[in-house]
């Protein structure tokens, strides 16, 4: 199972990829905490601009991502976000909120049985801030609740880098 997470990294960061060369591009490594699952995560995302969609004159921004938890009881637990973000022009500081959809895949080997797994669908909440207006990499911190079949809470803190001019 752990050789099919590097193509869907690969994939989830293709979608993610601007048709347009004039949107602002970023990627945001990450890690964090699964409050309810009680397990650390890895992962990251991309960020860029919706050329044309835009609320109150700011422009939303598309944020597929991957996570992969950390466990090491032989599972294999890792979730796939398509978000899309409000950002709020806050000078140094840059809150934000949104949502979107997420898909969480666990699989679990078991002797007897062999793999099982389970796939849920759900909805992700969340808000934020990034920090540093001029930098070029910005820490950001991130509360999001997955709401679906066992709703948790995740705590995520990370770089975003700037790509491009």
């Amino acid at each position: 199972m752990k050789t099919r997470v590097v193509p869907m990294v690969a994939v989830a960061l293709a979608l993610g990829s601007p048709s347009n060369g004039r949107a602002q591009t970023s990627v945001s490594p990450h890690i964090g905490y699964d409050v309810d699952v009680e397990e650390l995560l890895i992962g990251g995302s991309v960020q860029f601009g919706v050329p044309g969609v835009a609320v109150a004159g700011v422009a939303l921004r598309f944020s597929p991502g991957f996570s992969y938890y950390l466990e090491g009881n032989g599972a294999t637990f890792f979730v796939v976000d398509l978000d899309t973000r409000y950002p709020f022009n806050a000078g140094n500081v840059q809150p934000y909120v949104g949502g979107g959809l997420f898909l969480r895949r666990v699989s679990v080997d078991v002797a007897i049985l062999g793999s099982v797994s389970d796939t849920d669908v759900g909805l992700n909440l969340m808000g934020g801030a990034a920090f540093g207006s001029f930098s070029r990499v910005r820490p950001f911190a991130e509360c999001r609740l997955r709401v679906g079949d066992g709703s948790t809470l995740v705590l995520l803190g990370g770089l975003a880098i700037k790509l491009g001019a």
